[in-house]
C-alpha cells in the first residue's frame, strides 16, 4: 500500500492524518424530537377533545436511557434529561448552544469531595463576610 508524502510526514511527526479545526459532538436529534412530540401529543389530544378533530394517532417510541448502578441505587442517564433538567442559570440557553458547550466528565470520589469542600468553604466565607457588614434595619 502506498501513502502520499504529506501523510507520511504527518505520521512521522506524530500529527493526526486528518485536518479539521473543530471537535465534533455526537448529537442524537431523534431523542429530543420524540421528547417534544410526547408533550405535543398530549396537547393535540386536549385540543381534539375540545373540537371535532380526531385524536392524534402518533406512535412515539419509548426513550432509551443508560442505567448505571451507584452504590445500591440504579440511576437512569439520558442526554435529553441533561438538557431538560439543566440549572436555572442555563435556562435561557437554547438546545444548540447547550450541545456545543456541554461536556460531561466522570469525577473521581476525591475530586467530588474536593468540590464539595470548596463549596462549603466558600459558603462559610460568604456568611462570615455578611456578619462583618453593619446592617441597618429600617422600620
Amino acid at each position: 500500500m502506498e501513502i502520499g508524502s504529506p501523510m507520511a510526514a504527518m505520521y512521522l511527526l506524530g500529527n493526526p492524518d486528518h485536518y479539521t479545526n473543530s471537535d465534533f459532538t455526537n448529537f442524537y436529534w431523534v431523542q429530543y424530537v420524540d421528547r417534544v412530540r410526547t408533550y405535543w401529543k398530549d396537547l393535540d389530544n386536549v385540543l381534539s377533545l375540545q373540537s371535532d378533530l380526531p385524536l392524534a394517532e402518533q406512535d412515539i417510541p419509548d426513550e432509551k436511557v443508560w442505567v448505571n448502578k451507584n452504590k445500591d441505587q440504579y440511576v437512569g442517564i439520558s442526554n435529553v434529561d441533561d438538557y431538560a433538567l439543566r440549572n436555572e442559570i442555563l435556562a435561557d440557553m437554547n438546545l444548540y448552544d447547550f450541545m456545543i458547550t456541554y461536556r460531561k466528565e466522570r469525577r473521581s470520589k476525591k475530586k467530588q469531595t474536593d468540590i464539595i469542600n470548596i463549596y462549603w468553604r466558600n459558603l462559610l466565607k460568604m456568611m462570615v463576610s455578611m456578619r462583618k457588614k453593619k446592617m441597618i434595619l429600617s422600620y
